[in-house]
């Protein structure tokens, strides 16, 4: 297709597009486009089912292409930063099975190796050459350029940013720099910035020197280093009040440590890589990071200390079951690492399928004036039922903060709205619950067990009679094999642990459920720290017009609710329920696409009653014959199942406005005998007067025609 004059050769998926779906493509297209004309920041999201990574990648490659022939450009490289090792995988192979067909690129992946060549500027053209050179803007003669696409993942090039000195002459400025699976990058770049080092880590170490270095003078730097942490973790005020030592107190025992430690020579360096009991680049990493604390820009860095319970992180000198008394130096502020990128002189340009709402990312990015698109949805109103349930089965209203989640009516009412839900999905489809805590989903499941006293029958029984249950933990992983059960599954798990739900077809996760709103624990450390760093940069007016503390949780929760939904539904055939069970959940916060499909249920038969029509004609109307485009008079193409919904509405009005003309009617004619009723009481009391007589009254009048006498009048007592 050629879009602003530029042809962008995109070959067809393997699923055919509805013209919805190539509107929405094109639309995309032509804002990536723009991003790279700009020299500013760009956000672009488009929903999944587009085809969005391939959009994008011929898109840049066109672009280049397009530019370089008419000698507007310099640019003729793309990095590609992907969000983790699965998703370049993807990448990759969609690289080269479709885009390589239409155009003649060379592809390297960055990987720990290699990318260190990458930032010091060797871009590797020494083994790439082409066969039809084009011409430079710069001289007339032929030179050989042929345009390089580069894949990394966040991780590893944030941390390489961060671990090695880049030289003066290293620049971004003839590279595209494609941020994608941007709505992770915050987490990234902050976690590539922060380390832990715990006690355990630390006398391993000593004793593997001891053990492997036989001249101690080699490394005699680390070894300093190391004993002074030792040194740290026996303080007094590590041995008595370990929860309470404030990080004010171990930031200023660190910027000790920056002072009296040494730089490591590549020798040592060597030696050190020798050493397997242990993560050495973790260690390295941390005693990096704190040089941090001695820079003047190091609000952004702050350092705390935890117990920490024993798991798979810790090593043998942990016992199983204690706790580990470990160091954290954690990243506030993810534009520390951003702000990297413009002086290589980087215009950014982030993609994701949920970005939403991107007021938060440009807050967390420092981010004022950046180009803006937000694509619509191919998804039709009648494909996906959304609902906000405030109450559920029994009438109890739904609220999962920590005060009420331990009440046992709470628990009951969330296991017969599971219940409901359960018995309306299809025979042979599943559902997915998303539970925001493992606290919450073991009260549930516990509760849910526990023996009913009027009929000795379990709730989990009555689930178990519609849906197999499942039941997955933070450490434990989706036995796909069990899904295939006949009636279906009923799938719980938390929504920060692994969401195994995109490999999956939709069949398995028909009904997706959230239980009460992803909020981080008021106590952890990392969001105490973050809320008061927040609180100090709004005092000192350097974060005028971002995010508040309390808008920074609603933010992060919104986040993850956004992302499960964004990969819902990935095709024009699919459809499905999203169910959002907590009274809190705001519509203005979540995806642009479904605020316009969301409503807030008050009344939980009403939402039943939806509910059940809703399964009853989505397939009718997701058929060949019901999509099927008709011209019609008044409002031109439009699909069978619109007109047909048309007509019933038109139907039911007709109805109505017959019942409101006979009600008119009737209210009309009983108008008509009252005033005609009153005339004739004006007309009796005008001829009585006239006659001169008393006028008689229409009481009295109406008994003397029945023959009935008046009551004598009681005589006054004398």
């Amino acid at each position: 297709m050629i879009i602003n004059g530029i042809d962008v050769r995109l070959e067809n998926s393997r699923e055919a597009f509805s013209p919805m779906q190539l509107d929405l493509q094109k639309e995309f297209i032509e804002a990536c486009l723009k991003a790279f004309d700009v020299d500013i920041p760009s956000f672009l999201e488009c929903p999944e089912g587009t085809d969005r990574k391939a959009a994008i990648l011929c898109s840049a490659l066109a672009w280049i292409e397009h530019r370089l022939k008419n000698h507007e450009t310099t640019k003729t490289n793309v990095l590609y930063l992907c969000g983790g090792p699965a998703d370049m995988h993807r990448n990759i192979n969609e690289f080269n099975t479709r885009i390589r067909k239409t155009y003649d690129h060379e592809m390297i992946v960055l990987d720990s190796e290699n990318i260190s060549a990458f930032l010091q500027g060797n871009y590797l053209f020494d083994k790439i050459k082409r066969d039809d050179p084009i011409e430079s803007s710069e001289s007339k003669e032929c030179v050989k350029v042929r345009p390089v696409i580069f894949f990394c993942t966040h991780n590893l090039f944030f941390e390489t940013i961060i671990r090695q000195s880049i030289k003066d002459s290293f620049s971004l400025r003839n590279t595209l720099v494609i941020v994608d699976n941007a709505d992770v990058v915050d987490k990234t770049a902050k976690k590539a910035a922060s380390a832990a080092l715990s006690n355990c880590v630390v006398q391993t170490l000593l004793k593997d020197l001891e053990n492997v270095v036989k001249d101690g003078s080699k490394i005699a730097n680390f070894t300093l280093n190391l004993k002074i942490f030792k040194k740290l973790f026996t303080l007094a005020p590590f041995q008595d009040y370990w929860i309470s030592y404030s990080h004010d107190e171990i930031e200023n025992e660190l910027k000790m440590l920056c002072d009296s430690a040494l730089a490591l020579s590549d020798h040592d360096l060597a030696l050190l890589k020798k050493l397997t009991n242990v993560d050495i680049n973790s260690v390295l990493k941390f005693i990096l990071l704190i040089y941090n604390f001695s820079d003047d820009d190091s609000k952004p860095f702050k350092a705390y200390a935890t117990l920490e319970y024993f798991a798979g992180q810790h090593i043998e000198n942990c016992k199983k079951g204690s706790n580990c008394k470990t160091f954290h130096i954690l990243c506030l502020d993810p534009s520390v690492l951003i702000k990297r990128f413009y002086n290589f002189g980087a215009s950014l340009i982030f993609t994701s399928a949920s970005i939403a709402p991107i007021s938060g990312f440009k807050s967390e990015l420092k981010i004022e004036t950046s180009n803006d698109f937000c694509g619509k949805t191919f998804i039709e109103d009648f494909q996906v039922y959304c609902r906000i349930v405030t109450c559920g089965a029994g009438g109890y209203h739904l609220n999962s903060s920590y005060s009420t989640r331990h009440d046992t009516d709470y628990l009951t009412s969330v296991g017969k709205t599971l219940l409901e839900f359960a018995k309306l999905t299809p025979y042979g489809e599943g559902l997915f619950v998303y539970f925001v805590s493992k606290d919450l989903l073991e009260l549930c499941v516990s509760h849910w067990q526990s023996a009913d006293s009027a009929r000795g029958v379990t709730l989990w029984n009555n689930i178990c009679k519609y849906k197999d249950v499942i039941v997955i933990s933070r450490e434990d992983q989706l036995d796909t094999d069990k899904l295939d059960d006949e009636k279906g599954t009923c799938v719980l798990l938390l929504i920060r642990g692994q969401i195994p739900d995109q490999q999956l077809p939709i069949e398995n996760r028909r009904v997706i459920v959230f239980v009460g709103l992803p909020f981080t624990f008021t106590e952890d450390p990392e969001l105490k720290l973050k809320k008061k760093y927040i609180f100090e940069s709004r005092m000192n007016g350097t974060r005028k017009g971002l995010l508040t503390e309390s808008g920074y949780e609603e933010w992060e929760a919104y986040k993850i609710v956004n992302k499960i939904i964004n990969r819902f539904i990935e095709s024009k055939n699919h459809y499905g329920a999203i169910l959002l069970c907590d009274f809190r959940y705001e519509i203005k916060a979540l995806l642009p696409w479904l605020q316009g499909k969301i409503q807030r249920e008050n009344r939980f038969a009403e939402l039943i009653f939806e509910l059940k029509d809703f399964f009853f004609h989505v397939k009718e109307r997701l058929s060949a014959a019901e999509n099927a485009v008709q011209c019609t008079q008044f409002e031109g193409k439009v699909r069978k199942w619109e007109i047909q919904n048309n007509q019933l509405e038109y139907v039911l009005m007709k109805k109505k406005n017959d019942r409101s003309i006979c009600c008119k009617r009737y209210l009309e004619s009983v108008l008509e005998e009252r005033l005609s009723k009153i005339k004739l009481l004006k007309q009796q009391l005008q001829a009585g007067k006239m006659m001169g007589g008393t006028p008689v009254s229409p009481i009295k009048e109406n008994l003397s025609r029945l023959g009935i006498q008046s009551p004598r009048k009681r005589p006054y007592p004398e």
